[in-house]
């Protein structure tokens, strides 16, 4: 536990940071990931429109945050997304 006076601790100030209570709304979009005819180990998927999406989402104040898979075959293989966006509320 640091005390006040040392190098860490502003001279003597506690660790304290004011912040401000930000609320966030968040909104989900889903998007297919082209897994083709057959899903091997060797062989890629292509997510289509992501980026567009992203632009158009920012444009209109949202944060993109990250991904959650919303769809798996048994074999693992993801075929549908949620992009998650994120807004701060007035």
């Amino acid at each position: 536990m640091l005390k006040g006076g040392g190098p860490r601790s502003g001279g003597g100030i506690p660790f304290t940071e004011r912040r401000r209570n930000i609320i966030y709304t968040y909104e989900y979009e889903r998007i297919h990931v082209y897994t083709g005819r057959v899903q091997w180990a060797t062989n890629k998927s292509e997510t289509k429109g992501q980026r567009e999406i992203i632009n158009r989402r920012a444009k209109d104040g949202w944060r993109y945050v990250g991904c959650i898979p919303a769809v798996q075959m048994g074999t693992g293989t993801v075929v549908e997304m949620d992009l998650v966006f994120e807004k701060e509320l007035p």
